[in-house]
């Protein structure tokens, strides 16, 4: 005869005490995976960055005071969103974005609310280049995606070749670009750094954390050693390293990728 029973309800809760303790092992598993694979991707991303911030550099798409010797980019102008910047009062400011961009759409920063960073893989980027501080809101005399001319939709409003020189030669030499958990599953628990010199760095962030729009890095100088600080303003200072050379935010910054 056909048994019409069922499952009793001992062998039920077997059969969930199985699959809740198979969760409990498979699940945190699986979010490491997710973690490790995203930040995987952000430092290929961050190499990418420094390597065609070089090939931008050197093809002369921005020199501001026509020196010949080209600055580095914003983000929304190596991947295309925006136009480079030329000199100051330059009539023949191009019309059009770089073809083909030098990074990928998933680098744009207007896409990511306006807000100077780019959203990709669970992480925020976010690009800094020296400036004047009539351009910036933010600290350590840098300025980012929002802050270089591209407020109100409009784009090109390159620094002063008389009066921003120096500027304009720290942008021939440096950029920085920093990178941090956008949601902590699926990004990951590091926010990463790297500058011109592709050096790549990481922090567990146990002291100053960066997550998302409402706390992120602000300053430029986050991962520079603020044991090593000049005091001149510049981007020349030495990169933070260990528990006894401490960033600027007090963070510990360690070689990553």
């Amino acid at each position: 005869m056909k048994d019409d029973r069922g499952f009793t309800y001992s062998e039920l809760m077997i059969v969930v005490v199985i699959v809740a303790s198979l969760a409990a092992v498979a699940v945190p598993n699986v979010l490491r995976s997710r973690m490790a694979a995203s930040e995987a991707e952000v430092v290929a991303q961050l190499r990418r960055v420094a390597v065609q911030e070089g090939i931008y550099k050197t093809s002369l798409e921005t020199d501001q005071d026509e020196d010949g010797i080209g600055e580095h980019g914003f983000l929304c102008e190596l991947s295309g969103e925006l136009p480079p910047r030329k000199r100051k009062g330059f009539a023949e400011v191009p019309a059009a974005p770089v073809h083909p961009a030098y990074l990928p759409d998933a680098l744009h920063t207007r896409g990511a609310g306006g807000d100077g960073t780019a959203a990709h893989s669970g992480y925020r980027f976010r690009l800094f280049l020296a400036a004047t501080c009539r351009c910036n809101d933010r600290p350590g005399d840098a300025m980012d995606d929002r802050g270089s001319g591209c407020r109100a939709g409009r784009w090109g409003e390159a620094l002063d070749a008389t009066t921003d020189r120096p500027q304009i030669n720290m942008q021939e030499n440096s950029f920085c670009l920093y990178a941090w958990p956008d949601l902590s599953l699926a990004g990951g628990t590091r926010a990463f750094f790297v500058n011109e010199l592709g050096r790549i760095r990481s922090t567990t962030m146990t002291v100053t954390p960066y997550l998302g729009k409402g706390r992120d890095v602000r300053d430029y100088r986050a991962a520079y050693s603020a044991a090593a600080q000049d005091g001149d303003g510049c981007w020349d200072d030495l990169l933070a390293e260990g528990e006894h050379n401490r960033g600027h935010d007090d963070n510990i910054w360690q070689p990553a990728g």
